[in-house]
């Protein structure tokens, strides 16, 4: 059975993503993440601070 993904989904994911030069804190508390789109075609894109 196939799985949908939502972007709240995508989001507790991210938000477990350590910064490697500072572990404590992750890429959404930084604010490195900057929005995260999901297209009708399932693709996914995360828009990041560069």
């Amino acid at each position: 059975m196939p799985t949908t993904t939502t972007l709240a989904d995508v989001w507790q994911v991210l938000e477990q993503v350590s910064d490697p030069e500072i572990p404590v804190l992750t890429v959404v508390d930084l604010g490195i993440v900057r929005d995260v789109r999901l297209d009708a075609e399932g693709r996914l894109e995360v828009v990041i601070t560069p």
